[in-house]
C-alpha cells in the first residue's frame, strides 16, 4: 500500500467511549482494533466533533476474541471536519488505532 502523503497513527486511550480522535480535514486510511468474545459491539466514525455528526463508517465486532486490521481502499474515507468515534462497549472493544492522512490529534 502506498500513499502520496505521510500516514499517521493515533491510538485512543483505553476505556474511551466517545471522543474526537482526529481534528480537521482527514482521510481515514485504516484501522486496528482489539475486541473480546461478544458479537455486536460497534465503532461508529462520524464527520465532526460530536456524536450528532454525520456517520461515515460503522463496524461491528465479531463473536470471537481477536485483533482486526482493516485497510480502507483507494484514498480512504474523507472526514471534512475531523473524526469523532463512539465505542458502544469499552469492555468489548478495548483498543482502537487509526491510520490517517491530514488532520491532527485532539
Amino acid at each position: 500500500m502506498s500513499f502520496a502523503s505521510d500516514v499517521k497513527a493515533y491510538t485512543l486511550p483505553v476505556g474511551t467511549a466517545q471522543a474526537t480522535a482526529i481534528t480537521g480535514r482527514t482521510r481515514l486510511q485504516g484501522l486496528y482494533y482489539v475486541h473480546g468474545n461478544s458479537a455486536g459491539a460497534t465503532l461508529t466514525f462520524s464527520d465532526g466533533t460530536s456524536a450528532g455528526a454525520t456517520t461515515r463508517y460503522t463496524i461491528a465486532s465479531p463473536g470471537a476474541s481477536a485483533a482486526e486490521d482493516l485497510t480502507i481502499p483507494d484514498n480512504g474515507i474523507l472526514f471534512k471536519n475531523g473524526i469523532h468515534l463512539a465505542n458502544s462497549s469499552t469492555a468489548e472493544i478495548t483498543s482502537v488505532t487509526f491510520y490517517y492522512v491530514g488532520g491532527g490529534t485532539s
